[in-house]
């Protein structure tokens, strides 16, 4: 499995790789992890792993919206690197190959080529839209006007090369079919707060609570949906009203031009907790008054989304947060208020503030439906069909 993060259990990406390679190893597959990346995280990789830093030269000048493009190209140049993969994985009697995202594609073509392996592309997003439509929060003069046409290309050649392809939602497959001519099994993303058990009263403590929960890394959608839902401040939350604000994106916010601007009303609405055990998480999540899923720009499916629908408490999330999870929604739609604006979001929470909160358990068949096992079945089965399954 070729990935640009280390396989981890917090958020993103490196949350999904983790737990594919629990599904697939739990149905008897062996799963090498193959780890380019430009820092030194090494996240849940193992011995039996390949995990090469790729080193940035000091004068290259950083594009944070196109580093992991970069990275790959610099890995595809890299012949030695190249022979140290092929290498591994002949030790390791790799017999397919799974690329997530499209990033390391030519890198991944020379090996599949040497390998005879044949390769399932894991699509997470549709790269070349998704990078343009986050140019906007990291301008920059130096990056040419068509620089996403390149993220395009690689997506071209990611379908091209693969004998099976995955997407993660309904609108990626549809764009999948019409704009590359692929079809694409639907391999949604699941939640890891679906597999911890929820602490038996932290229902109750809702009674009296104001606070609510907000969890999530540093990527830009995630700041930047925040920060809609707190402009011109978070003055319209009561000063008694918390956010509980966990993960990476909490010392984001709080240097960000436009939270800065009113750096006292909103400092005084936020708990900044940094990252958390799992199992803090998940408390701090359903004993909140509600999560919050701000996200109104990005592609894709958004993992804290699952995450949020799993974790027990009410939920409030824009209409751009629930794609993927349609079907879950449907399913089991309590507790959930979906909002389509930021002038919404903020009416729907101010609403709850003063409203009583439901003191149980919520969502308990999302719970469920969203468990990993479940949501990643379409891979194991895709797996199953290129490669022989193991001897039960």
């Amino acid at each position: 499995m070729f990935t640009t993060y280390a396989p981890s259990e917090g958020f993103g990406g490196p949350a999904r790789a983790h737990h594919q390679r629990i599904v697939l190893e739990q149905a008897g597959h062996q799963v090498v992890h193959v780890v380019v990346q430009s820092n030194s995280e090494r996240g849940n990789t193992r011995p039996t792993d390949f995990v090469a830093l790729v080193e940035r030269p000091w004068r290259e000048e950083i594009d944070h919206i196109y580093d992991d493009v970069d990275l790959a190209n610099r890995a595809a140049r890299n012949l030695r690197l190249r022979r140290s993969i092929v290498d591994h994985l002949r030790r390791s009697n790799t017999e397919l190959i799974v690329l997530e995202q499209p990033f390391l594609v030519e890198l991944v073509t020379a090996v599949a080529d040497e390998l005879g392996a044949p390769v399932i592309y894991s699509s997470q997003n549709i790269e070349y839209q998704l990078r343009h439509d986050l140019e906007r929060f990291d301008p920059s003069s130096k990056r040419a006007a068509d620089r996403h046409q390149e993220v395009r290309l690689l997506e071209l050649a990611a379908f091209e090369l693969s004998d099976r392809v995955t997407a993660i939602c309904p609108s990626d497959q549809t764009i999948i079919i019409e704009e590359f001519g692929r079809t694409s099994t639907l391999v949604p993303n699941g939640s890891t707060v679906a597999d911890i058990a929820l602490p038996v009263d932290v229902a109750r403590q809702r009674i009296g609570c104001t606070t609510f929960a907000f969890a999530g890394s540093s990527y830009w959608p995630n700041v930047e949906g925040f920060l809609e839902i707190a402009t011109p401040s978070l003055a319209f939350l009561p000063p008694t009203t918390k956010i509980d604000v966990a993960g990476s994106v909490g010392p984001q916010l709080l240097r960000h031009s436009r939270f800065v601007r009113h750096q006292s009303t909103n400092a005084s609405r936020l708990n900044i907790r940094g990252f958390l055990p799992m199992s803090d998480l998940v408390a701090m999540m359903c004993r909140s008054r509600a999560t919050i899923v701000p996200v109104f720009v990005g592609e894709g499916s958004n993992l804290k989304s699952a995450d949020a629908l799993a974790c027990g408490a009410p939920v409030v999330m824009s209409r751009r947060a629930t794609m993927g999870y349609e079907d879950i929604i449907e399913a089991d739609p309590e507790g959930v208020h979906i909002v389509e604006s930021p002038d919404e979001f903020r009416s729907e929470l101010r609403r709850l503030v003063f409203e009583d909160p439901i003191s149980e358990i919520v969502g308990i068949r999302r719970r469920e439906l969203l468990r990993w096992d479940l949501r990643l079945d379409p891979l194991l089965r895709l797996v199953n069909e290129l490669v022989a399954p193991p001897p039960i």
